[in-house]
């Protein structure tokens, strides 16, 4: 059986034998693909560059019915995304996204959109530049394409339209914003409403041009980034291993600081 060719994130890798690993990938076309990539250790393979988290480049599938394993034939790298390495928190917001991908992004379930979004994010994740308004990018999308998106604009509680306030209030339970006082949601400033509201009123391939125009400050990127990560955190039920690494250890409060 030939192989599909797709363009392809390593999300994670595990080594499976002494010359072989089996790999997490974020697809383009077949979206998560985990399968096994026999023999990529060794110094000789079809596995240029070696199959490393977070680069991307492009793999053999085979997709077998009798196994929940693909087979992974081949790896063309096509960047190694070096600067994510040279920069302690640019590396933990790439792995940050990594981990929302893992967790929110179903085996062999597309998101094209979100594939190139993300791939942006990526490569954009750069020393030189603040890391808040890309990952805003990205968990805003991750968040969306896998099924929830926030309410913004009409109450969560009441589905009636909001009105202008200096605050909200944000209630993971209702996924959304109310205007009702409540014990069970985070506070979030009108500031950073507006800024979702932007990413909310674009299609994912528009996300990412115009998350750095209607961000103001990376201090504004920053608070609707710990807002959405808690929100993630609260679909998950689990915190993801960087969460903590990345936004610190009072990240784990019951207040989103948004």
């Amino acid at each position: 059986m030939p192989a599909d060719l797709d363009d392809a994130v390593c999300i994670r890798q595990w080594d499976w034998s002494e010359t072989s690993q089996v790999v997490s990938l974020l697809c383009r076309e077949r979206g998560m693909v985990r399968g096994v990539a026999k023999g990529s250790r060794r110094p000789k393979s079809p596995y240029s560059g070696g199959v490393e988290p977070l680069t991307i480049g492009q793999a053999g599938i085979i997709v077998r019915r009798n196994s929940e394993l693909a087979l992974i034939t081949e790896w063309d790298l096509i960047d190694p995304w070096r600067h994510i390495r040279q920069d302690w928190q640019g590396f933990l917001a790439a792995n940050y996204l990594a981990d929302l991908v893992q967790h929110f992004v179903r085996d062999h379930d597309p998101h094209r959109a979100m594939f190139d979004v993300l791939v942006g994010v990526w490569t954009n994740l750069v020393p030189s530049k603040s890391v808040w308004p890309e990952l805003l990018t990205g968990i805003w999308t991750v968040l969306s394409e896998a099924g929830y998106r926030p309410s913004l604009t009409l109450d969560a509680a009441s589905g009636e339209a909001l009105n202008d306030a200096a605050s909200y209030l944000f209630v993971p339970e209702l996924g959304g914003l109310t205007a009702s006082n409540r014990a069970d949601g985070w506070r979030v400033r009108h500031e950073t409403v507006v800024a979702l509201r932007g990413l909310d009123s674009v299609e994912p391939e528009s996300v990412r041009s115009l998350s750095r125009k209607l961000v103001a400050s990376a201090i504004v990127a920053e608070r609707g980034c710990r807002l959405l990560s808690q929100y993630a955190r609260y679909l998950l039920g689990v915190e993801p291993p960087s969460h903590i690494a990345l936004f610190g250890s009072g990240a784990s409060s019951n207040s989103a600081g948004g």
